[in-house]
């Protein structure tokens, strides 16, 4: 699994969000993204606009990849 996460700042990183999207339809891999405020469409992916920290830390540990912002 793939986890994304943009965390819960006012900006939604569209431009992460959409490159996702594009890695998700090509990789034969579950993605489950924490997307904020963004409306960004990902199809094939869970997406969450948060998660509780219990749930976020468990797809942290269990995750094959993460991928996060830097701010």
């Amino acid at each position: 699994m793939v986890f994304v996460a943009t965390g819960t700042h006012h900006q939604p990183f569209d431009r992460l969000l959409i490159a996702v999207a594009a890695a998700a339809t090509q990789l034969d891999e579950p993605f489950v993204v924490q997307r904020g405020c963004s409306r960004v469409e990902l199809p094939g992916c869970a997406v969450h606009d948060t998660l509780p920290a219990a749930v976020f830390a468990a797809h942290l540990r269990s995750a094959r990849a993460v991928v996060l912002h830097g701010g």
